[in-house]
């Protein structure tokens, strides 16, 4: 098969999203189809007085050398799309985002059956009536999680499917017991978006400093240091996937404090490393954890609660090891191996 991906933009940043259409992207093409992504950039430089030949040439620059932070296969071809002129024919072409699913939209059917892959309600810059629109466009939809699944059956004349995010076990696996971890040590990822609630995990972090002189922090981020950072942790700025995963590997507990996301692949990556889960209960969230087994879960916001649950995890030496014990084996399902197979299989059926 040709299959399309279409981004909402470059790639010059860490996005989650994007390193998961990355990933099966790449599993596609070692499979032997043959995979085309396309980068929205339409929007590059806007508010630069640039000619428009010069700001094409500059972004497909841009695009031919990106992303810098994620080995794509090389027979994967990249495209800079400025208009619909741009697209090739295809079996398959799969919106990624709300901005690609309105684009896709308006494509001939010599583009490719049309697939929107769904990893998040995207209402942030859109109204939640535009992004129901998009679930209904006839698309075969396919979600990440059961929450957001319902919620796009619940919009649309053809029920979705769903295909769970998953850990590339190659990178993401437990190779350092947590007997051998500094007990009292954390690691979080720290995203400025109000929805990822990074100032809870900070008042966390400064409550658990009083308590414990020898806590370790590691703060991992695609962005530079904020201000409100507390002090004594150890900041690393983008990190690369096998960095993160050795990170997680000598760290005890992963502490998220998400206010509403999709689904949070960066806490199912750390479960796979043996980490102890203390999160808050955004939704999705409980797609892979199991409060009180491989997880410790709070309500959103309550920074005692999420203090407490890191606190009950570095006091209880038994607790922590078969609580890293059963992280490990609840990630064995949601292997890139078996998730990517699942997703050819959906594109194959359904052309």
């Amino acid at each position: 098969m040709k299959i399309s991906f279409v981004l909402p933009h470059e790639s010059v940043k860490i996005y989650g999203g994007f390193k998961v259409v990355f990933e099966y992207a790449n599993k596609l093409a070692e499979c032997g189809h043959e995979v085309v992504i396309y980068f929205m950039t339409e929007r590059f430089m806007t508010n630069y007085a640039i000619p428009i030949t010069l700001k094409k040439a500059l972004v497909k620059t841009v695009v031919k050398y990106t992303p810098k932070w994620f080995k794509l296969n090389p027979k994967i071809k990249k495209v800079s799309l400025w208009d619909k002129n741009d697209v090739e024919n295809a079996d398959v072409i799969i919106a990624t985002a709300i901005r690609t699913a309105f684009f896709v939209k308006d494509l001939s059917n010599s583009k490719g059956k049309k697939f929107y892959f769904i990893q998040g309600f995207e209402n942030w810059k859109y109204s939640d009536d535009q992004v129901f629109e998009t679930y209904a466009f006839g698309f075969t939809n396919i979600a990440v999680s059961k929450w957001l699944k319902e919620l796009v059956d619940t919009h649309s004349n053809k029920e979705s499917y769903l295909v769970s995010n998953s850990v590339d076990e190659t990178i993401f696996n437990c190779h350092n017991p947590i007997e051998s971890r500094t007990p009292h040590s954390i690691v979080m990822h720290y995203r400025s978006e109000p929805l990822k609630g990074a100032k809870y995990a900070f008042e966390v972090i400064e409550k658990l400093q009083k308590k414990y002189s020898d806590l370790s922090v590691t703060v991992i981020s695609t962005e530079k240091a904020p201000s409100n950072l507390p002090s004594n942790v150890n900041y690393v700025y983008k990190a690369s996937p096998e960095e993160i995963a050795a990170i997680n590997n000598e760290s005890s507990v992963f502490l998220c404090t998400t206010i509403e996301e999709g689904f949070g692949l960066p806490g199912l990556e750390a479960l796979a490393c043996g980490c102890v889960l203390v999160s808050t209960r955004y939704k999705g969230v409980l797609e892979y954890a199991v409060d009180g087994t491989n997880s410790i879960l709070c309500d959103v916001k309550d920074v005692d609660a999420l203090t407490e649950g890191v606190s009950k995890v570095f006091e209880n030496k038994m607790l922590r090891k078969q609580m890293s014990k059963q992280a490990v084996e609840s990630v064995q399902n949601r292997k890139l191996s078996v998730t990517s197979k699942l997703f050819e299989g959906i594109l194959k059926k359904e052309i």
